[in-house]
């Protein structure tokens, strides 16, 4: 089985995914080996079949899991096995599009403001201020910042793109008194760092798991009831840009989005945005 795994990382590799993508795909086919204990090879179609109503029907993933483990399989067979499965070409999951979660400016200042750890605030701060993803803010170290041209630069983001974002005094000002003062006195230049158990893990990065977990908790000890995590600070950042007055393609080539469609659901989601409706159907209901 570990020989399958192996040659579908190969092929994953010669194909240009991601890492990320590459370790969510390999989870997929490991799962599905384990399911049956034999090699996905030894496997017949009826059998791949039943393992993704499984996953669908037993353990509910969401759509994003879902789709993940859909593709990784059907890379697997395809790519990796060389098997052609009928129900590939019918394979589909309807999509449940859903609003992402957006925090006011306050209930971000409040939230990120009671988070004690100094690595976790300082994290936060980044996510929310540049609308990183987490594993962006995880992988940020020392070189992307360019002083002299106040951007910082953003390596292999999502789809392996880098991308340059503009860098506020007010945030470099916070890096920088960080860096000093308040990050773990390690070698390598992660801006944050993994520490366990008081031990230094020398040239390796947080890995975001942690910060979310406090995050949640500190959320909720500010009376915040929406369903936090560290994308919604993203989609925060997005939302309030545009509150702001800030240009949607601006926005979009902030966020790393390929498709202008992808950053257009936040127009429907500003405070300005309600506000001129709301005054629209009351002027629509002037005449009743």
């Amino acid at each position: 089985m570990e020989k399958t795994l192996r040659k579908m990382d190969e092929d994953m590799q010669l194909a240009g995914l991601s890492e990320s993508t590459r370790n969510a795909y390999l989870t997929g086919a490991s799962q599905l080996q384990k399911f049956y204990g034999r090699a996905a090879g030894d496997l017949s179609e009826k059998e791949v079949k039943n393992f993704l109503l499984h996953l669908k029907n037993d353990k509910k993933h969401a759509y994003n899991t879902l789709n993940q483990r859909y593709n990784a399989i059907r890379f697997l067979y395809n790519r990796s096995l060389n098997r052609e499965f009928k129900l590939f070409d019918y394979l589909k999951i309807p999509k449940n599009v859903k609003l992402p979660v957006i925090l006011s400016e306050e209930e971000i200042w409040l939230s990120i403001g009671a988070v004690r750890k100094p690595l976790y605030k300082m994290m936060l701060k980044v996510i929310y201020v540049c609308g990183l993803r987490r594993n962006e803010a995880v992988n940020l170290r020392a070189e992307h910042i360019d002083r002299s041209r106040m951007i910082l630069e953003i390596r292999n983001g999502k789809g392996n793109k880098d991308r340059y974002l503009p860098l506020s005094n007010a945030l470099l000002k916070d890096l920088e008194y960080y860096w000093k003062h308040d990050r773990p006195k390690i070698c390598g230049t992660y801006f944050f760092p993994r520490i366990r158990f008081w031990k230094e893990f020398k040239g390796e990065p947080i890995s975001g798991e942690s910060l979310l977990t406090a995050y949640k908790k500190v959320a909720a000890e500010c009376g915040i009831t929406k369903q936090v995590n560290l994308h919604c600070l993203r989609h925060s950042f997005a939302t309030h840009l545009l509150e702001h007055g800030c240009a949607l393609k601006a926005i979009q080539e902030l966020l790393g989005h390929s498709n202008i469609n992808t950053t257009a659901v936040y127009t429907h989601l500003t405070e300005q945005g309600e506000e001129h409706v709301r005054k629209a159907m009351d002027q629509l209901m002037s005449g009743f």
